[in-house]
């Protein structure tokens, strides 16, 4: 597969649909906004601005097709919107959202296709929104437990937000997903107003890599960023100042670091500081000045996370998702393993039990799953999932409560004695304060519910632990 091209966009009212080539092959996406209106947007910021920015969004949804290891990138027609900021992004990105699939087809050496174009040598100039008329924060919400406690520390910290649910095809059918997201929304925020972007992928969901037409074992996207700069027409529409996103610093570290070239391949780069504030910063200077994105669950580990969702949210359990393969729960995958195993450490076993009605501890399929996930193989599980001391941190309450299983024989015989809990339980519920990416208007109230939610975690650590 020689060269990637970006073939053409178009826009509707409601949808931005791209076609991209690859060789002779032919690959299509499109997105349905429920409630922005493009020609709206083109009366209030102008057609040539809005080319621009439907040319990142659909450059950005082109991105998966780098797993397909073009050795080029033709913009086609839409060279001029190339500049030395994008191409810089661009390949910066790859090597670290593409780490996993380079890992994953044993390409130590591979940077990624480089451009047929060159920078067009132009100056971007932002638009700057007026003021909204209402809530300046909006809250990307994908149905998990991270979009649940990210809407409850923006109400106990009193900011008033809204809610965006993006669905994806590689998760199944749109109606579905929307409806899940909903769901949570409806019942456990005060949410003003809840969007929602359908996304439709014919690339994610073809058999070619069955029909071995191309090299690669396996397909990348970077759900995130797609879902990042898919969603500032919304941002555009409703001039929303703030966009928060529910990433956590369990999320910044590798899974493994590669031997072969010392790269770390992480599944959740796209998920990563580093990542979040070079978008962040691209956005602010090539395509709207006065918007920030930012994680509010960045500064605290997973650990703190499970603990405040029994503090605050648990009977809002049965309200959450996060399973990838089949929506709401496969229970069958290292997603689902992971979210189950942290349920069952920190929240009421009953209540997870009513959720998912089997142990997942001792189903065939996990086994691989949580060996990983004990630092037992060659790399922590590709999903995501928590730092390896976190789950023999959360192995050990769920022992501790009396659960049992095949994965539970594993802990106890390979890892259980030659872990140290203490010190896990120091690190991982620390809070990050280094971290300054969250508004200054609410930032300090955020830090200390961190801080005396931290108390409240080590507290019931201690009590387990003793």
């Amino acid at each position: 597969m020689a060269v990637v091209l970006l073939k053409s966009y178009n826009r509707a009212k409601h949808q931005i649909s791209m076609v991209y080539g690859v060789g002779d092959l032919q690959f299509t996406t499109s997105l349905w906004y429920h409630d922005v209106n493009f020609y709206e947007l083109e009366d209030t910021y102008g057609k040539e601005y809005m080319d621009r920015l439907y040319f990142h969004i659909a450059a950005f949804e082109m991105n998966k097709l780098q797993s397909l290891k073009p050795k080029f990138i033709d913009l086609g027609c839409y060279e001029h919107y190339h500049t030395e900021a994008f191409e810089k992004m661009w390949l910066k990105h790859f090597m670290g959202a593409f780490s996993q699939w380079l890992y994953e087809n044993d390409l130590p050496d591979y940077k990624g296709p480089t451009f047929l174009n060159k920078p067009s040598g132009s100056t971007p100039v932002p638009v700057q929104m007026s003021p909204p008329d209402g809530p300046e924060m909006l809250s990307l919400n994908g149905g998990g437990k991270d979009s649940l406690m990210c809407t409850t520390i923006l109400e106990k910290v009193g900011v008033e937000f809204n809610t965006l649910g993006y669905s994806n095809t590689v998760y199944g059918t749109s109606p579905l997903q929307h409806r899940l997201i909903r769901d949570q929304v409806n019942n456990c925020s005060k949410s003003h107003k809840h969007h929602q972007i359908s996304m439709y992928d014919d690339f994610l969901d073809c058999p070619i890599l069955f029909m071995k037409a191309i090299g690669s074992k396996t397909l990348k996207e970077d759900e995130t960023l797609r879902a990042v700069f898919g969603s500032l027409p919304a941002i555009l529409q409703y001039r929303y100042r703030y966009m928060n996103l529910g990433h956590e610093k369990s999320a910044e570290y590798p899974n493994l670091i590669w031997e072969k070239n010392g790269l770390p391949i992480n599944h959740q780069y796209c998920k990563s500081q580093e990542e979040e504030m070079m978008f962040d910063s691209y956005i602010r200077n090539n395509l709207i000045s006065n918007f920030k994105f930012f994680s509010v669950l960045k500064p605290i580990n997973d650990v703190l996370i499970f603990s405040m969702l029994n503090s605050f949210d648990a009977v809002h359990l049965p309200y959450t998702h996060s399973c990838n393969i089949a929506k709401p729960w496969c229970k069958r995958c290292a997603k689902c393993a992971y979210v189950w195993l942290e349920y069952m450490a920190y929240l009421p076993t009953n209540l997870v039990d009513s959720i998912f009605k089997e142990n997942l501890l001792d189903l065939p399929e996990n086994q691989v799953y949580y060996r990983q996930m004990l630092g037992l193989g060659k790399h922590n599980a590709f999903e995501c999932v928590g730092q390896i001391d976190e789950s023999r941190l959360a192995f050990e309450l769920c022992k501790r409560k009396g659960l049992k299983g095949k994965a539970m024989d594993v802990y106890n015989n390979e890892v259980c004695q030659k872990f140290d809990k203490e010190a896990a339980v120091e690190r991982l519920t620390e809070v990050d304060t280094e971290y300054d990416r969250i508004p200054s208007k609410f930032a300090e109230d955020v830090m200390n519910l961190f801080q005396k939610q931290r108390l409240v975690a080590r507290q019931y650590l201690k009590d387990m632990l003793k």
